[in-house]
């Protein structure tokens, strides 16, 4: 999994580094592998790798973890990361079609676990996945 470049996007060393350790509480992933995670996530719907119910639910998760995350960090910080997520949600959509999953989703679910990808390399695993769980 790629790391996150914080340079890249004008983050000062001193905030890379709170960005590459930041953790919403004790449980949580590093904001910075919560984010590479959900970018990982995002290229393999678009590249159609996802096979199974489990990775999607994942994926999901992750994205809640994010969301999480990003709602806890500092105003200053968020201002200058909506363009990251922004990009990584748009991908995300434009790889899938409203729809649903047979997965556990939470009450009240953000929009992501609300999609399905387009395409999937695997699909037949997908759909068995899916028949398993009727």
């Amino acid at each position: 999994m790629e790391k996150v470049s914080w340079s890249d996007i004008g983050f000062t060393a001193g905030e890379s580094t709170h960005l590459d350790s930041f953790r919403r509480n004790g449980d949580a992933l590093p904001f910075a592998q919560e984010l590479a995670t959900w970018r990982q996530w995002v290229v393999e719907v678009e590249r159609g790798e996802l096979l199974t119910l489990d990775e999607f639910e994942s994926a999901y998760s992750m994205r809640d973890d994010v969301d999480a995350s990003f709602r806890a960090l500092e105003s200053s910080l968020r201002g200058r990361l909506y363009p990251v997520l922004d990009d990584l949600d748009f991908r995300y959509r434009d790889s899938t079609v409203p729809g649903s999953l047979p997965v556990a989703a939470p009450s009240n679910s953000p929009w992501w676990w609300s999609r399905v990808p387009i395409r999937n390399a695997a699909r037949a695993f997908l759909d068995e996945d899916i028949d398993a769980r009727r």
